[in-house]
């Protein structure tokens, strides 16, 4: 939910919330081989077979459950986000912050949570866009960067502190008849080590490259835009493509 309203000549406060709901799954199996008994030869071969059967079924029983556990759905976090939008000829610039606060379902054990955990983190952020003709044949060209911050508070029941990191986020795109296409890039990098994490400093590093497309709906008075985007590095990060219609 968007709220707009004009301060001055060109130039917009805005207000802003999303609340996320996400469903989160994924398939997990667990088994194991049950130790096998050893029987004084008296007992008889009928009397071993259903014990060791019942003896099986017992050790595989814990190991389904938590199998079972390893999904989740719910609200995720919200975040709350307040800018300023100037608007000019060909200058477009957005600069603000939001705050991402701990609704989302979130534990210390290892279930998929919807949350990223129970802190909350503030991002600043500064955006650019800028429509060129400068050596170029054509207006309907346009580039855009964008450069923000993640500051972390520690987490609550971890007692964990993520450390701090930037962004950085580059963007060319092309008004054709049939809407904006174009190109996107972004690198994020932790430049503060993890505190109290068993694993280390943990810095988290992430490039990534994609595409993407926008165009009007009439029928709905809304764009809808289309974009993809694949890692290019990764180290303590999340590395894959990923394909979203937001609209």
């Amino acid at each position: 939910m968007n709220r707009l309203s004009q301060s001055a000549i060109g130039v917009l406060t805005t207000f802003g919330i999303d609340i996320p709901f996400a469903k989160r799954s994924q398939p997990v199996s667990a088994s194991g081989a049950a130790p096998v008994v050893n029987w004084n030869p008296a007992v008889r071969v009928g009397v071993q077979s259903a014990v060791q059967g019942q003896f099986s079924s017992q050790c595989q029983r814990p190991l389904n459950a938590q199998g079972a556990s390893e999904s989740g759905e719910g609200m995720g976090d919200v975040e709350m986000i307040a800018g300023w939008h100037y608007v000019g000829d060909k200058l477009r610039m957005l600069g603000g912050a939001s705050l991402v606060v701990p609704t989302g379902k979130y534990s210390a054990s290892a279930v998929p949570d919807i949350g990223t955990g129970n802190y909350y983190r503030v991002r600043p952020a500064i955006q650019a866009a800028y429509l060129t003709t400068v050596y170029l044949p054509t207006s309907d060209l346009a580039f855009a960067v964008k450069v923000c911050a993640g500051l972390n508070s520690r987490n609550r029941v971890s007692n964990l502190h993520s450390g701090n990191r930037f962004g950085v986020g580059l963007a060319a795109g092309y008004k054709a008849p049939i809407g904006v296409v174009g190109a996107h890039a972004n690198r994020v990098r932790q430049y503060q080590d993890d505190d109290n994490d068993p694993l280390g400093a943990s810095r988290f590093r992430s490039d990534n490259v994609g595409m993407f497309s926008t165009t009007q709906i009439p029928v709905l008075n809304a764009a809808m835009t289309v974009q993809n985007m694949a890692t290019t590095l990764s180290r303590n990060a999340r590395h894959g493509n990923f394909t979203q219609a937001p609209g």
